[in-house]
């Protein structure tokens, strides 16, 4: 099973590939990212990093769905969602998962 990448996983990779840098403001760094992102989500904007791909916020419709534990038919309100599409170069990446070497 494929483990998951925590942002302190990414803030350890940076920090060994810049050793010239302390650890703690690689991380605050990274923190710093990502609340920026999450921001510019709350408030509507798009996110576009080239080469990864995009962020953008979407309207969900309000629909019924059926609990599974209740068996009873219940409502989900309208609301907002991320959506995350990915640009040209990740996608070529998952189509070709060799490392180059």
């Amino acid at each position: 099973m494929k483990q998951s990448l925590k942002k302190k996983d990414i803030a350890a990779i940076l920090a060994a590939q810049n050793p010239e840098f302390p650890r703690e403001d690689i991380e605050e760094m990274v923190s710093l990212i990502f609340s920026a992102m999450a921001d510019a989500l709350a408030q509507g904007s798009r996110i576009e990093i080239r080469g990864f791909g995009n962020f953008s916020v979407r309207p969900q419709k309000a629909r019924e769905f059926i609990n599974p534990k209740t068996g009873k038919l219940s409502t989900c309100d309208k609301s907002l969602r991320v959506v995350f599409r990915a640009g040209k170069n990740l996608i070529e990446v998952k189509r070709d998962p060799t490392p180059e070497g």
